[in-house]
């Protein structure tokens, strides 16, 4: 399934559970937008830092929040 590739990608390739991108997002800010509770659940598990703030809005997700506040504010998909 979609998530075991998503964690056996993250094991593989190392990945910085806390590496943001040019807005500021963090895999944990990504997996909070799109309502995906497994992978949430299983960054905060692995040690994501739920403080980190986005840098830049986007779409209406305004600068300056955590992934608990977007996900507050999100939609499942």
């Amino acid at each position: 399934d979609q998530f075991r590739q998503f964690e056996n990608s993250l094991v593989r390739d190392s990945f910085p559970l806390d590496r943001q991108d040019s807005y500021g997002w963090t895999l944990l800010h990504w997996a909070a937008m799109c309502g995906n509770d497994a992978a949430y659940q299983y960054l905060i598990d692995r040690g994501a830092d739920t403080q980190i703030r986005t840098k830049k809005r986007w779409f209406r997700f305004a600068a300056g929040a955590t992934a608990m506040e977007i996900k507050k504010n999100s939609k499942k998909y």
